[in-house]
């Protein structure tokens, strides 16, 4: 199910994939490759005080990110 990719260079194609977004639908890479820029962020569920600040401040920019065309 799950696939390890050691490292993407910055401009490399990812294989499409499709995973939950925070609500819970399904979104395809695929479906959104093209419409702009796409923020994708990986981690290991780690709860260490720089996950959290990393994931609290997207949670915070969320909207922002939006309103500036970024599939989040």
């Amino acid at each position: 199910m799950y696939k390890l990719v050691l490292r993407l260079d910055v401009g490399s194609q990812a294989e499409d994939f499709t995973l939950n977004d925070h609500e819970g639908k399904p979104v395809r890479l695929s479906n959104v490759i093209g419409k702009g820029i796409v923020l994708l962020s990986f981690y290991t569920g780690g709860f260490d005080r720089d996950s959290m600040r990393y994931l609290k401040m997207l949670g915070d920019n969320y909207r922002k990110l939006k309103d500036m065309g970024v599939e989040v």
